[in-house]
């Protein structure tokens, strides 16, 4: 599926007052048929995989919706949003252990089979499968206006709105600033992208209100680890605009960053004595990640992203051109001052 497309989150330039929303199923269509061709152009337009067929899905499929802001019978931002979940418990069952695969149902069907998250299959969600901008029009908010009427017809009708998309910094950012949480990334890099599937969710019922906060720390616990098992080209960037807005359920942190008192010595004595860089390594990553997670880490900070890539244990090399420090000792020295100003 083609990722969602990144459009700015803050009105500038549009008046609100003067653009339509509209909601449409296959049957709807029918009556708003000046609309429709505009509608897809700008789905093609703005996502390679789009073909004809999805026109017949977006017709004739029952659990699609298309959601359409527009102003005087012209198309300026419309989202793909597929009902799921509601799944049979045996069939929940079935899924989570592997043994049935059956079509649709991205996100419950993720949740069973990767995360064995056993009610999963339970809830109502409201996917946003594709979301895109008139390219003339980008940038003023519209995809967040359009969001915002979205999560204003999903009250009542659904658990969670959710999407799944290629993770890129623009996209990730896009999504965060417009309240979804990160519950799963992918460890296989799509063949379409070449990036790893983010699945997000925005809870709208009280019941999801609360498991989003558990599946979101699951989440955290697992990325902190799968940073040092499967994400080694995961861009810095990304992971510290992911970790600053995982916002710990209750502020506990994940175990991979917790410290504890002599944790804290430690880097103490690396900040202010002469402690060996390579004999805090461990507790290094540790105290990175506690900075990350609690946003203090900014990626657009050089020093920032070579603090993480250290603590990673990644090439430094050219974060360090970027900081402009030349050779470990004046990178050493960039830690502890970070350190010392953030942690001590």
């Amino acid at each position: 599926m083609a990722p969602p497309e990144n459009n700015a989150n803050t009105i500038k330039d549009v008046d609100k007052a003067t653009i339509e929303y509209s909601k449409l199923t296959g049957e709807q269509w029918l009556t708003r048929s000046p609309l429709l061709a505009d509608t897809f152009q700008l789905l093609v337009s703005a996502h390679y995989q789009t073909s004809p067929d999805n026109l017949r899905w977006v017709l004739d499929d029952p659990s699609v919706s298309t959601h359409v802001l527009h102003r005087a019978g012209q198309v300026q931002s419309v989202a793909i949003m597929t009902k799921e979940g509601n799944l049979p418990n045996t069939l929940s069952q079935e899924v989570m252990q592997g043994k049935r695969r059956p079509r649709g149902h991205l996100v419950p069907q993720s949740l069973l089979a990767h995360e064995g998250i056993e009610n999963a299959g339970q809830f109502t969600y409201w996917r946003i499968s594709r979301i895109a901008t008139d390219p003339s029009l980008q940038n003023q908010g519209l995809a967040s206006q359009l969001l915002a009427q979205i999560n204003s017809a999903a009250q009542q009708n659904c658990d969670f709105l959710c999407s799944s998309f290629a993770a890129t910094i623009d996209v990730v950012s896009f999504w965060l600033k417009n309240g979804y949480v990160p519950i799963r990334m992918g460890t296989a890099k799509d063949h379409a992208s070449g990036g790893y599937s983010l699945m997000v969710v925005k809870p709208i019922s009280d019941s999801a209100r609360h498991l989003t906060s558990k599946w979101q720390a699951t989440f955290i616990e697992q990325f902190t680890l799968n940073l040092l098992l499967q994400y080694s080209d995961l861009p810095t960037e990304l992971i510290l605009l992911m970790l600053g807005q995982c916002s710990p359920a209750q502020g506990k942190l994940p175990t991979l960053a917790q410290l504890s008192a002599k944790d804290l010595q430690d880097i103490a004595l690396f900040v202010e004595h002469h402690r060996p860089f390579d004999s805090i390594r461990a507790v290094f990553l540790k105290a990175t990640l506690s900075l990350a997670l609690q946003g203090q880490l900014d990626s657009q900070k050089a020093t920032h992203r070579l603090l993480l890539e250290a603590a990673l244990g990644r090439n430094t090399e050219h974060s360090r051109q970027d900081a402009k420090l030349a050779g470990k000792k004046a990178m050493h020295q960039s830690f502890k001052a970070i350190l010392s100003t953030l942690l001590l």
